[in-house]
């Protein structure tokens, strides 16, 4: 019965394996420009013993854009000007711990792991010191977290995953970040589900 057992799970993860999307990321160590953010109501200071933000790569309206990679946020966010983009006629801002992001919400087609989604709403950011051309930030999160979702009140402002999700009925609403060194010393996974 063990064995049954076994092999069962065995051909899960072998399943899961096969229908996995791979996301490039790329680790960068930055020194932090911030103060030593607090939890609320103590004095613990949260640390960040490595200090590594990871990146990937997307395609926006043709152009090649270095996203961070967030799970604490839904919305699209990039430095510079998108070819052949729309404007919605709506603006928003986005806040996060340390730092905040605005402009008008726009939409390009999108080019990501793989996926195409037409008309990806997103957030075109003037570049600066801070954020300079050619960078950005995806949201992995759900609608419910997006700024972009909220103001424009429709489908249309429906977050990156979202979207995959919606056009790819043949893909579930999951999604693993599996982070690792090539020596093997180190290895993390954290998964989430989409709230559709």
């Amino acid at each position: 019965m063990k064995l049954l057992h076994l092999s069962f799970v065995v051909s899960l993860i072998l399943v899961d394996l096969a229908s996995a999307v791979r996301l490039s990321l790329k680790g960068r160590r930055h020194a932090p420009d911030y103060p030593t953010l607090h939890r609320r109501g103590s004095l613990t200071p949260l640390n960040n013993s490595a200090d590594i933000s990871y990146y990937t790569n997307l395609t926006l309206g043709g152009v090649q854009f270095s996203v961070l990679i967030d799970t604490g946020s839904s919305d699209l966010w990039v430095a510079g000007s998108v070819p052949n983009s729309q404007t919605t006629g709506h603006s928003t801002s986005v806040h996060y711990a340390v730092g905040a992001v605005e402009g008008p919400i726009k939409t390009a087609a999108l080019e990501f792991v793989g996926y195409s989604v037409l008309d990806q709403a997103y957030l075109e950011v003037v570049p600066s010191g801070q954020n300079p051309a050619g960078i950005g930030l995806i949201g992995l999160g759900p609608n419910s977290g997006s700024n972009i979702f909220k103001e424009l009140n429709s489908t249309a402002g429906d977050a990156v995953l979202d979207r995959i999700f919606v056009q790819n009925t043949s893909t579930p609403n999951y999604i693993t970040v599996n982070l690792g060194r090539s020596d093997g010393k180190f290895n993390k996974t954290v998964s989430g589900t989409s709230n559709n």
